[in-house]
């Protein structure tokens, strides 16, 4: 079947959703049966949180090398960060 094909998840994050154990089990249960077909990187935006958001995304991808962080200023809303990881090389 050769390489899988990469699909990218986005996710959007503030004050510790992306880096709640729960909310990446979820994430997690969603997206076991396309592993099989696909590459999965998943991209959690920091949208300017105050609290430890950031050290729990870096945290997750210790442990999962499909995990990546994308880290904004401030909350800037879902739409820019999605436009932001799209005008990031890589």
């Amino acid at each position: 079947m050769g390489n899988p094909r990469r699909d990218h998840h986005h996710l959007s994050c503030s004050q510790r959703r992306g880096g709640d154990p729960l909310f990446y089990d979820r994430v997690q249960s969603a997206i076991t049966p396309l592993k099989q077909r696909f590459e999965i990187e998943l991209l959690f935006s920091n949208n300017g949180s105050t609290d430890r958001t950031l050290q729990a995304i870096h945290e997750l991808r210790k442990h999962d090398s499909s995990v990546h962080a994308l880290s904004l200023a401030r909350d800037f809303g879902y739409e820019a960060s999605v436009a932001r990881r799209y005008a990031t090389p890589g």
